[in-house]
């Protein structure tokens, strides 16, 4: 056998299924050739024997790779019916190891819910992130077991690419929708402060409510961009701030849940800048770049064009993985910051012309007192709703760093945030709103004469004992200082910081301490359970309906307030 042929016939068999033999011990029969020509030939549509063998055998001569043919994606081209039908089998069958892949753009979802007791809590909302208020909050009151979602993980559905457009390059992108599993309704946490607006926390009468990022977006994310191996990765649109990215990296307990971490559960700690609105940053480019073991990334948000009175964000970070060791760095600045609350009850009955009552005040914007709202702020629109909005200037520096070692990691971190009045203050009466499209009715810009600074400290670590069990422990420290506001001089505040009833403008702490336990039924179904207590004391506690209100609706009686949320449920991922 010459060479020609004995190329040949290497190239051949390179092709044909189930073949794995090496070219030096090939030693097929030459009247098999023709029947394996026209095998070769028909799969690669060629009309001619003697071109696909003179191909093969170049190849072969030339030591050239083989003809491989490629793998098969995960689900190939088939009929819309059939492929729909895979996409439920896929859904349904617990054995079934496949992702919803389809020429690289993957459909992913996530639910998760369960029960949980507060020894003080609020009411469940329907439309809050989280649902509950899983940490100590204002409005947690009595005791109480409800239904628990998104404990563990935000519940969504979604639609990623990573799609090879040329060489190297790859089109990325995310959609996103993150609901509410109780009731079905996307995720908006400004609703819930415009529906407890005028409601005292000493009352009871407050439900669970809250500032985020979260305000009834069709898309909690949307983005876009370009990835190349070397040149690292640039998207724009609606994405996460770095900081949220790191929490979600060092965070001990695994995906910063609301339930079982206090940098899930107050995503002011987690944005990095102590403002849940810029948790996620609308209109934003972020760009990510690898080289050997250091990584760099920075991100920019654009002042928004639509009225609304959050300001730029800039931030940059740093990092280094080896070893097993990893190290990451941020610092940034967020300009005209919001952060919303409710309306207090002598302006949500200012508001509905409506005398307060010390049982309660009445609750939201009634449609005709519109008109009388909008003559005095100069004909503002009051958008989904009215809240009240502090503005500030955030600088911060956050360093966490990990190690693992086997099946254990261990995290900490560290955390510092000052708090200025705005450089550039907004000016009311030209309809600014806060996310979500709700309009804000008075404005403070003077929150912060002398500066906030808010410090965290965390550490924590995780076990993993089997393939199918994983623990984790958190320990979370906050401290905050003393500061003077415009209505609270130097002297005013010595006064109120050494009251057994301490003002929210005196020192605090915050304790958190979290345990989880992650059982992997199979591959999409888990089963967890777990705890976080909270605890807030000094100036931290001030408002806190745990710690006990006076008549007035305002004055802490004491000086601490805490809950435990001890929580077990089910999550089921796509």
């Amino acid at each position: 056998m010459d060479m020609s042929k004995a190329g040949l016939v290497i190239a051949l068999l390179a092709v044909i299924p189930a073949t794995s033999l090496h070219a030096e011990s090939q030693d097929v029969p030459t009247n098999s050739t023709n029947a394996k020509v026209r095998i070769v030939a028909a799969k690669a549509g060629l009309k001619k024997k003697k071109a696909a063998a003179k191909e093969l055998g170049k190849r072969a001569q030339i030591g050239a790779d083989p003809i491989i043919p490629p793998v098969p994606p995960a689900f190939p081209d088939l009929p819309s019916p059939q492929l729909a039908a895979d996409v439920v089998k896929h859904m349904i069958d617990v054995t079934d190891e496949k992702s919803l892949t389809w020429h690289g753009v993957t459909l992913y979802g996530n639910v998760d819910a369960g029960v949980a007791y507060q020894s003080h809590g609020a009411p469940l909302s329907d439309t809050l992130g989280q649902g509950l208020e899983y940490g100590i909050s204002k409005p947690n009151y009595h005791s109480l077991l409800s239904v628990a979602p998104d404990a563990l993980s935000r519940s969504a559905v979604g639609l990623k690419g990573d799609v090879p457009v040329f060489q190297n390059w790859n089109a990325v992108f995310r959609l996103e929708t993150q609901f509410v599993p109780t009731s079905l309704q996307l995720m908006n946490s400004p609703a819930t402060l415009v529906k407890n607006n005028g409601l005292w926390v000493s009352n009871g009468l407050e439900s669970s409510n809250g500032d985020a990022a979260r305000a009834g977006q069709i898309f909690t994310y949307a983005y876009g961009g370009v990835s190349n191996p070397v040149f690292g990765t640039l998207t724009f649109g609606r994405q996460n701030s770095l900081g949220i990215d790191q929490v979600l990296d060092f965070d001990p307990i695994p995906g910063a849940p609301y339930a079982f971490s206090a940098l899930g559960f107050s995503s002011t700690l987690g944005s990095g800048f102590d403002i849940t609105e810029d948790s996620i940053l609308d209109e934003s480019l972020k760009y990510r770049v690898d080289a050997g073991p250091f990584r760099a990334a920075v991100a920019y948000k654009f002042g928004d064009q639509r009225q609304n009175a959050n300001g730029s964000t800039v931030e940059g970070e740093i990092g280094v993985d080896y070893a097993g060791f990893s190290l990451d760095g941020i610092v940034g600045k967020a300009n005209n910051a919001i952060t919303a609350a409710s309306l207090s009850c002598a302006e949500n009955a200012k508001v509905n012309h409506a005398t307060p009552v010390a049982a309660g005040c009445p609750s939201g914007l009634q449609t005709a007192d519109r008109a009388n709202y909008l003559t005095g702020m100069g004909g503002a629109d009051v958008g989904n709703g009215l809240v009240d909005a502090t503005v500030s200037d955030n600088l911060t520096f956050t360093v966490a760093a990990k190690y693992k070692y086997g099946p254990f990691q261990v995290f900490g971190g560290y955390e510092n945030i000052r708090f200025s009045n705005p450089a550039n203050p907004l000016q009311m009466g030209n309809g600014l709103y806060a996310d979500g499209g709700y309009g804000i009715y008075s404005m403070n810009e003077n929150a912060y004469v002398t500066g906030k600074i808010l410090q965290l400290f965390w550490t924590g670590a995780r076990f993993a004992v089997r393939r199918d069990l994983d623990l984790a422990v958190g320990y979370y420290h906050q401290i905050q200082n003393s500061y003077i506001t415009n209505s609270i001089t130097s002297a005013s505040l010595t006064g109120l910081c050494y009251n057994s009833s301490l003002h929210s403008n005196c020192s605090g702490t915050a304790n958190s301490v979290s345990f989880l336990a992650v059982y992997h039924l199979t591959r999409r179904f888990d089963v967890f359970a777990g705890a976080m207590l909270s605890v807030v004391n000094g100036g931290m506690a001030s408002g806190y309906a745990a710690a006990g209100i006076a008549a007035d609706g305002k004055t802490t009686i004491s000086n601490s307030a805490g809950t435990i949320d001890p929580t077990i449920g089910l999550r089921y991922q796509f």
